[in-house]
């Protein structure tokens, strides 16, 4: 019973390391669509801000409104590439996140019921496959960010 007991936390540490592999590139994601998302509302509101530091009274540094004029300009040329090549390269790959967590649910189900044999076949190419989309991921964002 206990090398049972032994066998099984050894699965489930390998399961952990799956589910942090996968955890981690869908924070990835996450990360690179918040930062699209800060950078596209900070862009909108530059102007804006700046006219309200104009109406104070603040009148140095009076090139700031075509540096913004021009700043907006380069995103709005830059950003839609970026964002296509977000959408077309890393967006997808959540769905292959979603099939392997999917997979460690059902990995953590057989753990529970003791099929050690089939869980130790499982497991091996789980993790192989979490942690090469993991690095996929880490190689994509990095691209954008």
């Amino acid at each position: 019973m206990a090398h049972v007991d032994r066998e099984r936390e050894a699965l489930y540490s390998r399961l952990r390391s799956i589910e942090s592999d996968l955890s981690g590139a869908s924070s990835a994601i996450s990360d690179v669509e918040s930062k699209l998302a800060y950078i596209d509302s900070s862009m909108a509101s530059l102007p804006s801000r700046l006219v309200a530091v104009r109406g104070r009274g603040y009148a140095a540094m009076g090139h700031l409104e075509k540096s913004v004029e021009i700043l907006t300009k380069k995103w709005m040329e830059a950003s839609p590439t970026i964002k296509q090549s977000f959408y077309s390269n890393v967006q997808p790959l959540t769905a292959q996140i979603r099939t392997l967590q999917s997979d460690a649910h059902r990995l953590r189900a057989e753990i529970n019921r003791g099929n050690i044999g089939y869980c130790w076949s499982s497991v091996g190419r789980l993790s192989t496959e979490a942690s090469m989309l993991r690095a996929r991921i880490s190689m994509e964002t990095a691209k954008i960010t």
